[in-house]
């Protein structure tokens, strides 16, 4: 027969402090367990481990990979899950660069924290690869009509397609 009044503490390894949510990550603990007696066994408590860890935090980036060519600033954005510690929010560790381009290139985003939001949280999906590719234009040559025997002249031409600002000579 087993009296089941198990008890459970966390003591930090020096056997003096106990475990508190937000203790630092790397804090090693014991996990102790007692209070289970029985008629028909000698029972022996074997200490366990808890270790404390960094929080998981996963960005979401919530804009297109690809961009067509608009002549202005474009750029990736993300939001994070929720998996803040209490008030301490991780947007505050974060710093984002290569999220806003101009012209036709791959960049690649990349989302790090400072060094005291490294020692408490660990992203995942930091790296956001994304493209602004070329956008489509055409110049067609104007239509020019001649006599027999003369020599052609230049009828010019009508681009379409072009963002504002560019030109055929400025492309």
């Amino acid at each position: 027969v087993l009296d089941w009044t198990l008890e459970y503490s966390f003591m930090h390894n020096d056997g003096v402090d106990p475990y508190a949510p937000g203790d630092p990550v790397g804090n090693d603990y014991l996990v102790k367990v007692d209070g289970v007696s029985a008629q028909n066994y000698d029972i022996e408590f074997m200490n366990g481990e808890l270790h404390v860890v960094k929080r998981p935090v996963s960005l979401k980036w919530t804009t297109p990979k690809t961009f067509e060519y608009n002549g202005a600033v474009q750029g990736v954005d993300f939001e994070k899950a929720d998996n803040d510690y209490a008030d301490d929010s991780v947007m505050k560790y974060l710093t984002v660069t290569g999220s806003t381009g101009e012209d036709v290139n791959s960049y690649s985003a990349t989302a790090t924290l400072s060094e005291a939001g490294a020692m408490k949280y660990l992203i995942t999906g930091a790296v956001y690869q994304w493209n602004i590719t070329k956008k489509a234009a055409t110049v067609t040559a104007n239509n020019n009509t001649i006599s027999l025997g003369n020599e052609p002249k230049d009828a010019g031409y009508t681009p379409s397609g072009f963002v504002s600002g560019d030109s055929v000579g400025t492309v």
